[in-house]
């Protein structure tokens, strides 16, 4: 009970410390408004347009200039960004691979040493036949490397 009570005037001293600032602030923004213009209603207009006379004219407008050369767009994707800027290099070394054109003749997936008929060759995981290595073998293909790159070839 002690600890509540303890904590219960710890925030009513902040919230009068809050109370505090804010007024201060209040009452230094009026202050600084009054300081540089002066504004007077005329008590009954006399014509339909008629606006506030300012009496200072020496009012000063700070001018903000706002300069984002080295920042970055939220807005714009920087892989899309890249890809737009860097394309025709990308095309040009892209190099498409294609796998040889292989018969698979049949498959023993299921077994500890699982085998594959490509080509009229029996061939293990692991043997090559035209160029390609023999990763693996499954039900319905195989999955074979080929200059660095892994194809799926069905039967």
């Amino acid at each position: 009970m002690e600890k509540q009570k303890q904590q219960q005037i710890i925030l009513l001293v902040l919230l009068v410390i809050f109370g505090l600032s804010l007024g201060y602030r209040f009452i230094n923004s009026i202050m600084q408004k009054n300081s540089a213009v002066k504004i007077t209603l005329p008590s009954a207009p006399a014509e339909k347009n008629t606006y506030p006379q300012i009496e200072n004219e020496d009012i000063d407008i700070a001018v903000t200039e706002y300069n984002a050369d080295n920042l970055s767009d939220p807005l714009k994707n920087k892989l899309y960004v890249y890809l737009a800027d860097n394309i025709s290099a990308i095309q040009k070394n892209t190099v498409l691979v294609q796998p040889p054109s292989i018969s698979i003749l049949g498959l023993v997936w299921d077994t500890s040493r699982p085998q594959a008929i490509i080509d009229g060759k029996i061939l293990s995981v692991g043997e090559e036949v035209s160029g390609c290595r023999l990763l693996s073998v499954e039900r319905d293909g195989v999955k074979v490397e080929y200059k660095g790159y892994e194809f799926f070839i069905k039967k």
